[in-house]
């Protein structure tokens, strides 16, 4: 399975429109040393968008913080 294959397929199964057969090629390409290789590289980028993502809406989250207690602080003084 080439990294895009697997990409591909991982962004299926996270979203829960695998088929059968797509998971079933999914596990056998486990198997294979340089397939198994391309499954985790796309996994472990799957995953790292999850964080980054994670990050982004908790800065997110921190600058409203911050601006919401810099008005605040701004309307007391």
């Amino acid at each position: 399975m080439k990294g895009k294959q697997s990409d591909d397929l991982i962004k299926k199964w996270v979203s829960g429109k695998v088929t059968r057969a797509e998971f079933e090629a999914f596990l056998n390409s486990l198997e294979h040393p340089e397939k198994a290789y391309s499954v985790e590289k796309s996994l472990r980028k799957y995953f790292d968008s999850l964080l980054s993502e994670e990050r982004g809406k908790k800065d997110e989250a921190d600058r409203e913080i911050k601006s919401l207690d810099a008005s605040d602080h701004r309307k007391k003084g």
